[in-house]
């Protein structure tokens, strides 16, 4: 794959039975910053799971994937206490809120992406982020986006490396930068937010067509 190549995923419905999330086919995704923007049910998290993924392997692109529901949480303390001794991490993570518990889960994730860009400079590298801002707050979305767009990013471009940033999220400060890819979850297209408004709208038409597609309408 060359670099500063898009990536087209193809979303089909096999081998899963009556599959109606999407009402588009095929996705594209761009070099930088790529934000899925729809509701919680939307299909966010299984378009990284079920089509993301799959295609990167396939096609051998490098990736780093972290969500907080399978490496956060109980299991990044439970890793402290038993793997790695960390006990001055695991009283630091007990005392945090939920949003600071995340962000601190996401500095080794920082430090493999770092790792990764020298390792294979010269190539694409994806990094799929899943369930980050569950609890974390305006300023630490903020810090981990600016973070993303002002130092990892042209970091990776430094190296010769084409970075691929996938967030699976919901909420709009993650938008809110012209440098970010906003792709619509539900039909692939790809979005041009400019206030919170505009946001807000978008997610309620994705939760209209959600129920629509799952027969949770009258229509």
């Amino acid at each position: 794959m060359g670099l500063d190549q898009e990536l087209k995923i193809h979303v089909t419905t096999k081998p899963y039975v009556d599959f109606k999330l999407y009402t588009r086919k095929n996705f594209t995704f761009y070099p930088g910053l790529n934000n899925l923007v729809g509701c919680n049910g939307s299909g966010k998290s299984t378009m990284v799971d079920l089509f993301v993924e799959p295609y990167l392997r396939s096609n051998k692109i490098p990736y780093i994937e972290w969500n907080d529901r399978q490496h956060g949480g109980a299991h990044l303390m439970d890793k402290m206490l038993n793997f790695d001794n960390d006990m001055e991490g695991l009283v630091s993570m007990a005392l945090s809120s939920e949003g600071e518990r995340i962000s601190y889960g996401l500095l080794p994730v920082f430090k493999d992406i770092g790792r990764s860009f020298r390792q294979y400079s010269g190539q694409a590298v994806a990094v799929l982020l899943d369930a980050i801002d569950s609890g974390m707050s305006v300023d630490e979305i903020i810090e981990t986006r600016k973070c993303i767009l002002d130092v990892v990013i042209p970091d990776a471009e430094t190296l010769g490396v084409t970075p691929y940033f996938i967030i699976a999220t919901n909420n709009y400060e993650w938008c809110d930068d012209e440098r970010i890819h906003n792709i619509n979850i539900s039909n692939g297209q790809k979005l041009f937010i400019h206030s919170y408004e505009e946001y807000r709208d978008i997610i309620l038409k994705s939760r209209e067509l959600k129920d629509k597609l799952r027969g949770c309408t009258d229509e």
